[in-house]
């Protein structure tokens, strides 16, 4: 069996073991600035809709996502292709623009609003360090708000978060 297939199974029993808690909403950020939600993506092949435990931490009125599978995992590639995503926290659901940091240079979307001002001042680093690292970083925020205009501001464009290919 090929170490891609046993991160596959890993990843699927790791999931089945942390959507119920997910779903729940027990260890949601809220209180404790980090938890587990379930973010909903379109697949970027099929089109169907897929729901996927991850950890996040709170940062201003946005969520920050990390993974170490940088691009190989299924849910960063649904963003790259379609940025406009949900997640739930228990019960409540909330729609959001996932900013992607990718490897092999995908970055910011040129449009960055609805980011708070502290993730403008962390993004180009994240960016840097997800080519660098081949981690890939999320940042989840509300359509609109004023992060593009400090990204214009400061005269700093990303990459744009469509990956040729995908």
């Amino acid at each position: 069996m090929s170490s891609a297939n046993l991160e596959t199974i890993y990843y699927q029993a790791l999931n089945s073991v942390l959507m119920p808690l997910a779903e729940s909403g027990a260890l949601s950020p809220g209180i404790v600035p980090a938890g587990l939600i379930v973010l909903e993506t379109t697949g970027w092949r099929s089109g169907r809709t897929h729901r996927t435990p991850v950890v996040a931490a709170a940062l201003g009125d946005c969520l920050l996502v990390s993974t170490v599978r940088g691009r190989r995992s299924h849910w960063v590639k649904n963003l790259i292709a379609q940025p406009d995503v949900r997640y739930w926290r228990g019960d409540r659901s909330q729609a959001v623009r996932a900013y992607v940091a990718a490897p092999d240079g995908v970055g910011a979307p040129a449009d960055v609003a609805g980011l708070p001002a502290a993730v403008a001042l962390i993004w180009p680093a994240l960016v840097c360090w997800a080519d660098v690292s081949g981690c890939a970083f999320v940042a989840l925020g509300s359509p609109g708000g004023e992060l593009g205009r400090i990204f214009d501001s400061a005269g700093w464009r990303g990459a744009s978060a469509a990956a040729p290919g995908d």
